[in-house]
């Protein structure tokens, strides 16, 4: 919740981000000292304890200053906390004097990620993700994934429930992933990472086939087998998941299933087949 407190000017109020006295602190303790910060922003220390402690908000004037300090925007060292760090994670050198990485790549993804994202919005919700699993067991992989807006940009949360081999088949291991989406050229592109042992980058793309009452969202995805230890790529296929049904009912229904299950369609092994009919042919996905 945002709270009111004195202005850094004097004489009135305005809204005051409730993370900007944290993520100062946190700025801060790159540096040798908050006195060392002070005077080379050129802020009385006295008053700069004021705003760390959130007695007192900073003008605009002197929130830029200390912003362009750090190598950050003025609406990014009022972001919440934990998105702060990852953005000056990110930027920050070695050496933590000085904030020496350029930004421009970052902000040329932040500003292609919200230019193109129109297209997605009507695909927002969950999605049961199918792909056959990179352990070349043959089982095919049925996962839980949900496209959703955050701050102008859509983020991405996919949640897999495998049989880890030292279980011996008895226990399912859950792999989540998180990333962003953007669409592009009648695609939605996907780019997301595992975040739990940070183990590995994975990619999708899904090209946009806008038809009414549209069930699947066909694609390719390439990421890493961690059986093997190397790359991989299959077809995917995304089956849209109807409103209201409770998150743990979604999660009850995914794991790794031989391709004769009862709970997968004939169909739907078709679509995630990886055979090419030519040697030479590249794979693409399979679009009904």
């Amino acid at each position: 919740m945002m709270t009111r407190h004195k202005a850094g000017t004097g004489g009135g109020t305005r809204e005051s981000p409730p993370d900007l006295a944290r993520n100062l602190i946190y700025l801060c303790g790159f540096y040798p000292s908050i006195s060392e910060v002070c005077r080379q922003i050129g802020i009385n220390r006295q008053q700069f304890n004021k705003y760390t402690s959130g007695t007192v908000m900073p003008s605009l004037f002197i929130l830029k200053r200390i912003a362009d300090f750090f190598g950050l925007e003025v609406e990014e060292i009022c972001l919440p906390h934990n998105n702060l760090r990852a953005i000056f994670q990110i930027r920050k050198s070695p050496a933590a004097t000085k904030i020496a990485v350029s930004s421009r790549l970052l902000d040329d993804i932040s500003l292609f990620s919200q230019e193109f994202s129109e297209p997605l919005d009507k695909y927002e919700g969950y999605y049961y993700r199918y792909y056959y699993a990179y352990d070349l067991s043959g089982r095919v992989v049925r996962s839980l994934f949900r496209l959703s807006k955050s701050e102008g940009f859509f983020v991405t949360r996919h949640i897999e429930r495998i049989f880890h081999p030292a279980s011996a088949g008895r226990h399912k291991t859950a792999f989540k992933y998180s990333g962003f989406a953007t669409g592009l050229s009648n695609c939605i592109f996907v780019v997301e990472f595992e975040s739990l042992m940070k183990s590995c980058i994975a990619n999708a793309v899904f090209p946009i086939i806008p038809r009414p009452g549209q069930r699947y969202l066909f694609g390719l995805q390439t990421s890493l087998s961690t059986t093997l230890g190397r790359p991989a790529a299959s077809r995917v296929v995304l089956e849209r998941i109807r409103p209201n049904v409770a998150v743990r009912k979604m999660l009850a229904r995914c794991g790794t299933f031989e391709p004769d299950s009862p709970e997968l369609e004939t169909d739907l092994l078709h679509l995630i087949g990886n055979e090419n009919l030519r040697e030479d042919a590249v794979v693409m996905p399979r679009i009904i």
